[in-house]
């Protein structure tokens, strides 16, 4: 009975520790939808940001880790490393965001905290 229960308690923690993944996944896409660096219409920015999110997911615990993936990114969509560097707005731009993300990640992680407390 014991062992029953603890492998359905794993499969129920397993499932919703993905649906958290996917839920912050969603954050990261919708932050990255709002901010809209390329400029694509709304429409178009829903799915143009989605195979970065799972990425900047991963790294949301470190502000300097979606830093880091957020300047990637944008060497990938078509932005100069220099203009990257040198332009004030895109820097200031960077953080913001990350720090966006990176406070939606610790507030998830705060409520689930509360939630199995």
């Amino acid at each position: 009975m014991v062992i029953i229960f603890f492998v359905v308690s794993l499969q129920q923690k397993i499932k919703e520790d993905d649906m958290e993944e996917k839920s912050l996944i969603s954050i990261v896409n919708e932050i990255l939808k709002e901010w809209n660096p390329i400029g694509v219409p709304n429409e178009i920015a829903d799915v143009e940001y989605i195979d970065y999110a799972p990425y900047i997911a991963q790294v949301a615990y470190s502000q300097n880790k979606i830093e880091s993936c957020l300047i990637s990114m944008l060497k990938r969509i078509g932005y100069n490393d220099r203009y990257i560097r040198n332009n004030i707005i895109i820097q200031q731009d960077i953080k913001n965001i990350a720090q966006k993300i990176n406070r939606k990640y610790q507030s998830e992680r705060n409520h689930e905290e509360l939630r199995f407390s």
